[in-house]
């Protein structure tokens, strides 16, 4: 059976088409976004320059869409894979006014290291893709 309007049927199909693309792009935001919120939880913080400097970035590549999380202080990398484990401590109460550098005022008693994968792939983190699935329909 011949197709009558050939230009109505490209027309549905790159409809449907942006709304899928849509879907997919609102999907990788929330992905994106809850690690950030979940990773925070288990960051280290004392002067909150760590937490502040969090970064999400979202690419299209080909056909696909990559979302990406990052810290922008370089000392983040050292605190998400150490050579050896740490464990937070609570700031001294005295920063060292010699060198300008002013007592530190926030501590988290639940950082741990590896804290930029817990936000992808704890079970927290994991029940929270589900869920982005089921409300995005993917």
């Amino acid at each position: 059976m011949p197709v009558k309007n050939a230009n109505q049927v490209k027309g549905n199909l790159r409809k449907a088409v942006a709304k899928i693309d849509k879907k997919a792009v609102q999907f990788v935001q929330a992905v994106v976004n809850d690690a950030g919120i979940l990773s925070k939880t288990k960051a280290p913080e004392a002067y909150r320059l760590l937490v502040n400097s969090q970064q999400q970035d979202f690419q299209k590549r080909n056909t696909s869409y990559i979302g990406e999380l990052s810290y922008n202080v370089e000392y983040a990398v050292y605190l998400n894979n150490p050579k050896t484990p740490w464990r937070p401590k609570a700031p001294a109460k005295y920063g060292n006014a010699k060198k300008g550098i002013a007592p530190a005022t926030a501590w988290n008693p639940e950082a741990t290291p590896h804290f930029l994968e817990y936000g992808f792939e704890s079970a927290e983190a994991k029940t929270m893709i589900e869920a982005n699935e089921a409300i995005f329909k993917i």
